[in-house]
């Protein structure tokens, strides 16, 4: 049988307080299951003075090539995936989880509070560890993360159809459309962003699923092996949802600046009909705003009431013109 521990090994225990720090076999006293939430140097030494190699951490993983993320030291398997964290925040943030599998104990090490560890504990796999082996904990953690990432996707894709409400909404006066355009611009992008990440992660964990799982077939577990397919075949619809998410966050951001294109030549529309009706009544006062000596029709009678006349007739020529051309 196996126990269960909350406590916490590492220095983020006020974000991580429900997470599991670690599954102990009973017959032997040996770790099953060492989880790591953000531990300094010093905490890693004896694990990696165990599985014989240097465990790389958060930064050195930024930019570490796929042959780094997925390799087999000293017969443990380094694997490491990323996944979204925070998408609620401005700026979303990756979050590294890596595994290091041996052939008695599964090590993760991870630098945040992930509810794909505190959704194991509703997975079918947290309930196979009995007999002491690391393999299925890992898959059971692989499902959960998958499982986590769908929800984050899903909720991507309901965020969206609120911005295109927001986006193709007629409501309000011009005012208040420009500002909400100005909004929708700034989420789409944090969105963009958004999207962007997460198909990264994705292409990461279906990376490690495939390295996985062609290590548990060498070793004959073919009922972990099928657990693995299912959870590839979720990330591939889930890649292909991502996909068809970045279309539609490209259409609408498309459609945004279209919206505002429009609204401003609505703008300049208007200043185009006014300067053009109002140029013959200025070009009549102009004529006859001039001192010269000799100009008879100022001594005649009614020459001013004439002069406004003929003034507001040139200004609603033009807009009768424009209404006839369906200009306006």
């Amino acid at each position: 049988m196996v126990t269960h521990s909350v406590k916490t090994t590492g220095s983020s225990a006020t974000d991580t307080e429900n997470d599991f720090d670690g599954l102990h076999h009973e017959k032997t006293e040996a770790s099953v299951w060492v989880d790591l939430v953000a531990p300094t140097r010093e905490k890693l030494a004896p694990i990696e003075a165990q599985v014989g190699f240097e465990i790389p951490t958060q930064l050195d993983l930024r930019t570490a090539p796929t042959s780094r993320r997925l390799a087999e030291h000293n017969g443990a398997h380094l694997m490491s995936c990323k996944l979204l964290v925070c998408t609620g925040k401005r700026d979303p943030e990756y979050g590294e989880i890596v595994f290091v599998l041996t052939n008695t104990t599964l090590v993760t090490l991870r630098y945040s509070g992930l509810s794909a560890f505190r959704l194991l504990e509703g997975q079918p796999a947290f309930s196979d560890f009995s007999g002491g082996v690391p393999e299925p904990i890992a898959v059971g953690l692989l499902e959960a993360i998958v499982a986590r990432e769908a929800s984050l996707i899903h909720s991507m894709v309901d965020h969206t159809d609120v911005l295109s409400k927001q986006v193709f909404a007629a409501k309000g006066k011009e005012i208040q459309r420009e500002r909400r355009h100005g909004v929708a611009i700034k989420d789409i992008g944090r969105l963009s962003l958004t999207v962007d990440r997460a198909h990264e992660a994705l292409v990461t964990q279906s990376r490690l699923l495939k390295y996985l799982r062609d290590l548990i077939e060498e070793n004959g577990q073919r009922g972990l092996c099928q657990r693995i397919d299912r959870a590839m075949e979720d990330v591939r619809v889930l890649s292909d949802s991502v996909d068809q998410l970045r279309s539609r966050v490209s259409f609408l951001l498309d459609a945004t600046m279209g919206l505002i294109g429009i609204e401003q030549n609505q703008i300049m529309k208007v200043f185009t009909i006014a300067t053009a009706a109002f140029m013959p009544p200025a070009l009549i006062a102009g004529i006859y705003g001039m001192n010269f000596q000799d100009m008879p029709e100022l001594s005649l009678p009614g020459a001013y009431p004439v002069a406004m006349l003929g003034m507001l007739i040139s200004a609603l020529l033009p807009i009768v013109y424009f209404k006839r051309k369906g200009w306006i």
